[in-house]
This record gives structure tokens, sequence and C-alpha cells, in this order.
């Protein structure tokens, strides 16, 4: 179990955890929430979860207080969703690591927590205003960016976004409905009287 360091005036300096009881410690295990982190994808994350040391060959964690473990933590979480260390240190960079946080919470497997805030943004316009949004109006509102391979430049990330949306509809997620296409009200088989985006529901972060 975890080893409590003591400092000189008795106090506790530091808490030391193995690999895997840092990854239990990472996990999240609520009434409506069930979230674990995997030793072997934690010991991958050596940029933004580093180990103190390395003890016998194994990593060694040690957490100083309650909000050390609350940065791993959400790290973790967001890591999780197959995000990179590099596109974590951006998300820090731009003051959004705790939105992203609760976004991965219920971020399904095989997409990573940037595709799951496109399905969000999605899914809320649709709810909130029944407007359906396309891959340039989804880059505008996810600031989505990406590198022009003639110029080298940071463009708007209109191919990225339309990326997003093609994966999220082949995993199920969004489909797409014209206006004509038969759709299901009730028992019935209707034609839509207009465009729109079928979804699975706001992410649980987003709900209200």
């Amino acid at each position: 179990m975890p080893r409590r360091v003591p400092n000189k005036s008795g106090g506790i300096a530091y808490v030391e955890f193995s690999l895997a009881e840092m990854a239990e410690a990472l996990g999240i295990h609520e009434r409506d929430v069930d979230v674990d982190v995997d030793p072997d994808d934690l010991a991958t994350w050596s940029a933004a979860i580093p180990p103190a040391e390395q003890r016998d060959g194994q990593p060694v964690y040690r957490v100083r207080a309650k909000n050390d473990l609350d940065l791993m933590r959400k790290r973790a979480l967001i890591l999780r969703t197959g995000m990179s260390e590099k596109a974590l240190t951006a998300i820090e960079k731009e003051g959004v690591l705790d939105a992203y946080a609760a976004l991965a919470l219920d971020c399904p497997q095989g997409l990573t927590a940037h595709v799951w805030r496109s399905y969000a943004l999605v899914v809320l316009m649709q709810v909130r205003h029944g407007v359906k949004i396309d891959g340039e109006e989804l880059a505008k509102r996810a600031r989505l960016a990406q590198r022009d391979p003639l110029s080298g430049e940071e463009v708007l990330g209109v191919d990225l976004a339309k990326k997003h949306l093609r994966l999220l509809q082949a995993l199920g997620y969004l489909k797409s409905v014209e206006a004509g296409d038969p759709v299901r009200v009730g028992d019935k088989t209707t034609p839509a009287s207009e465009g729109r985006w079928e979804h699975k529901g706001l992410p649980r972060a987003w709900r209200r």
C-alpha cells in the first residue's frame, strides 16, 4: 500500500506510490462515474505524470498535496482517451484542462477528447438552437487548427473538423439527416422537414 513519508516535524512530507497504486489512485469510482487508469498506460505518460524515481527498476510516484493528485487525475483522464502528451500540453496552455477532463469522463473508447468535444459542439447546436453545423462551422466553434501542407502556416482546421464528423458517423454517434430523408416519428416513417444531426445526447459534462 502507499507509503507515507514523514517530515522532520512529524507531519507527512509526501506519499509514495508504486505504478499499480498510482494507477488505482488516479481512477474515479463514484455512483455515476467509473473510470479505471491502466498501469501500462500510466507508465508511458512519463512527461505528463512523471515518476519521482526508479527503484529496483520500477517507477515510484510521490504526491505531496491533494492538488497535485487532482492535477495528475485530470491529465490521466484526458490521456486515457488517446490524446498525446503534446496535445495535453497545448490544452493546459490554453487554460482548458478542467473542461477537457470533465468531457473525458464519459468519452467513448476509440475517440479522443478532441473528437468528443467536437461531438459535444455539434449536439449542443442541434439541441439548443436546432442548427445542423457543417465542418467549417465546427472548425470555427471548436477553434480547430491545422498546418497548411504547402505554406506550413496554421490555418482553420476545416479538414480536421470534417475528419471528426466522419469518424463520429462511422462509429454511430452521429447520423446526418437531410430534408426529405425518411425518419421515424413514433411508429410512423415520414420525410424530414429539414436537415439535422441525429445523435446520442449531450456528453455528461455538458448536460444541465
